[in-house]
């Protein structure tokens, strides 16, 4: 697409997300979700998972570990704890959804918030070392 000098939009990279996710390419899922987040696109794409929600489409665990990831690159631990419990009500969390917040919380210097805010760590038997 951009070798023929089209941009792609946000519905293009939120659906190319998806397809590199269900093909298992989650390097390459998480690396345009960074393309996106540099471009200041990640209010966008956060955007595109309400309107998603407001059209009765269920986001996949898959969407909201990508805003999950993000959130965490930018330290923003309060926000995605949030989302964690907007999550629940519509998927389940994986154990990408785990590491994602034991990376998060190691990184921010907070990971006994982890053990005080009820998450699930006992039914997926994860053994932390930070």
């Amino acid at each position: 697409m951009k070798a023929q000098g089209l941009v792609p939009d946000d519905v293009t990279n939120t659906s190319m997300i998806g397809v590199l996710c269900k093909a298992n390419r989650l390097d390459e899922a998480v690396e345009l979700l960074k393309q996106m987040e540099l471009k200041r696109k990640f209010a966008e794409a956060y955007k595109l998972l309400e309107r998603q929600k407001e059209k009765g489409c269920i986001p996949s665990v898959i969407a909201y570990n990508c805003i999950l990831t993000c959130l965490g690159k930018k330290g923003r631990v309060d926000e995605a704890f949030r989302i964690f419990e907007e999550m629940k009500k519509d998927a389940v969390p994986n154990l990408s959804t785990y590491n994602i917040f034991v990376d998060m919380l190691c990184k921010a210097g907070k990971l006994e918030a982890a053990f005080d805010s009820g998450m699930a760590w006992n039914e997926l038997s994860c053994f932390l070392i930070c």
